[in-house]
């Protein structure tokens, strides 16, 4: 039979994972600016933090986490650590290398971050991500959410949004996936939630690419729209507007 080879992945060394290499096992930390691999007979550094695209230069903590989790599987399977930073080296946050996940358009003094963040966990590590790669002070926020969600966890959401203080929220149905809620249901319990949690601004629009389009409007500012379905539209409309990627 098949043995696994249990490999650890983490932010820092910890406890655990240096009890686990103590035993003989291997382990990928963050450590000095650098993703390392950690074995009993020593520490290997694989690639620098900076020069892996996905993280923005370290301002997307979870993208690291994310670089160390497929490093230790990549590992477990034997992949060459060369094999390993160069993979990481060449993905490209971008609509065409990884649809959905931290992808930013640029249009002079404004930004938007595009991902598909759809749990309380995920959107607020978009949002600490957009808020430290692109600091500003006007913050606008454009959210949709599937419909087989429970209320609790749409609450979840809206609150973590609140939490960052956005200028403007723009709630957006997602027709695609209203999975058993009436159409507009959602989108105004989320609206309700924000305003509950002191957003001043919050309006509804129908989709995906009249959200993108609302948030052009401002010349200046970071936008971050969440849980986007048709990232295509999304993103040509915004193209059509001046924005680059």
């Amino acid at each position: 039979p098949f043995a696994a080879r249990r490999v650890l992945f983490a932010a820092t060394a910890r406890a655990t994972v240096v009890q686990h290499v103590a035993g003989g096992g291997t382990a990928f930390v963050q450590q000095d600016g650098h993703l390392v691999r950690m074995t009993a007979a020593g520490n290997t550094p694989i690639i620098a933090v900076h020069a892996i695209p996905l993280t923005f230069r370290g301002d997307a903590p979870h993208n690291v986490l994310n670089a160390l989790a497929a490093a230790a599987a990549a590992d477990a399977l034997g992949v060459d650590p060369s094999i390993v930073a160069q993979g990481l080296s060449t993905l490209r946050p971008t609509p065409a290398d990884l649809p959905g996940r931290n992808n930013v358009l640029q249009r002079g003094e404004q930004h938007i971050v595009l991902d598909f963040a759809h749990n309380p966990a995920s959107v607020t590590a978009a949002l600490q991500f957009a808020t430290r790669g692109f600091p500003s002070d006007r913050l606008t926020v454009s959210i949709g959410m599937p419909g087989d969600r429970e209320d609790a966890d749409l609450h979840a959401v809206a609150d973590a949004i609140a939490s960052f203080q956005p200028a403007r929220v723009v709630v957006r149905e997602l027709d695609p996936v209203r999975r058993g809620r009436e159409p507009g249901a959602l989108p105004a319990l989320l609206a309700a939630r924000l305003s509950q949690r002191g957003v001043a601004d919050v309006s509804i629009v129908a989709d995906d690419l009249s959200a993108a389009l609302a948030c052009t409007t401002q010349t200046t500012g970071t936008t971050v729209m969440l849980a986007v379905i048709d990232l295509h539209a999304v993103v040509a409309g915004l193209r059509e507007t001046g924005f680059t990627v």
